[in-house]
């Protein structure tokens, strides 16, 4: 029965532990799909444009010239850190390391989502984040008029 229970646990861990980087450092879980879908649909939302057209026209933009991308933070990069619970400290030396910990995930993060994409996504999930949108535009519509009603106007994008 224990061996049991500890197969089932190392099922579960190894499960939760698929490879987020392919052998090209670029991401290929389907996380990394839903959270890029998220952001092109929140900033659709933000423009007031079509969420595929807004795609489309990101990952065709041109690059910077000499524009170099940092890949190892591909790897410190958290797709599910907005899932934690609060945070309390017993002291401001913990509080001031957090913080820093915090400004540290954040610069990665914005590394992160601003760099092209295709330095940043496999094809597949490229591929499969259109699939995403294209699912979610139609019910889209009605929700970024609900979403713009509860908007303060200056965080939308004209």
């Amino acid at each position: 029965m224990a061996l049991q229970v500890q197969d089932q646990q190392s099922f579960h861990k190894s499960r939760d532990v698929l490879p987020k980087i392919d052998k090209s450092n670029r991401f290929c879980s389907p996380k990394a799909a839903r959270e890029l879908a998220s952001l092109i649909v929140y900033a659709s939302c933000l423009q007031g444009s079509d969420p595929i057209w807004l795609f489309e026209k990101w990952i065709n933009a041109a690059r910077e010239q000499g524009y170099e991308f940092d890949k190892d933070s591909l790897l410190q990069y958290n797709h599910m850190s907005f899932g934690e619970p609060p945070v309390t400290t017993q002291s401001i030396e913990e509080a001031d390391e957090l913080l820093c910990s915090d400004e540290q995930d954040s610069t990665i993060e914005a590394e992160v989502l601003s760099a092209p994409p295709k330095l940043v996504y496999s094809k597949l999930i490229l591929s499969f984040t259109r699939k995403l949108l294209v699912a979610t535009v139609d019910k889209l519509s009605s929700a970024c008029k609900h979403f713009n009603n509860g908007v303060d106007q200056c965080y939308l994008i004209v």
